[in-house]
């Protein structure tokens, strides 16, 4: 892991509160839990995934955790096929990529 990275809190998974289990309807029986479970993200700060689209470090830290994530591919894929969440645009880095609710960059 990146020296810069180490700052790992016991906060669980940063996007707990799109699950199902939660309450939030995230529409087409989508389901989170497995893959997610071996997330790099686990356990790190939510806002890092959460960053403004125009704070290029930010999208860059968030995407080197990504870059070193055993299921980057289940977490693209979930947000691929889950462009909702709650009735709410999919926004934030899922899968390596940044997601604004209007395009993906």
């Amino acid at each position: 892991m990146h020296a810069a990275f180490r700052f790992q809190t016991n906060r669980g998974h940063p996007f707990d509160d799109v699950s199902e289990a939660n309450g939030i309807s995230t529409g087409k029986g989508a389901q989170m839990s497995g893959w997610r479970d071996s997330a790099a993200c686990l356990g790190y700060d939510p806002e890092i995934f959460f960053p403004s689209p125009n704070n290029t470090t930010a999208v860059r830290q968030a995407r080197a955790i990504c870059g070193v994530c055993p299921v980057i591919e289940q977490c693209g894929r979930f947000a691929d096929e889950h462009q909702r969440i709650d009735g709410y645009p999919l926004q934030g880095v899922w899968g390596g990529r940044l997601r604004t609710g209007k395009r993906q960059l």
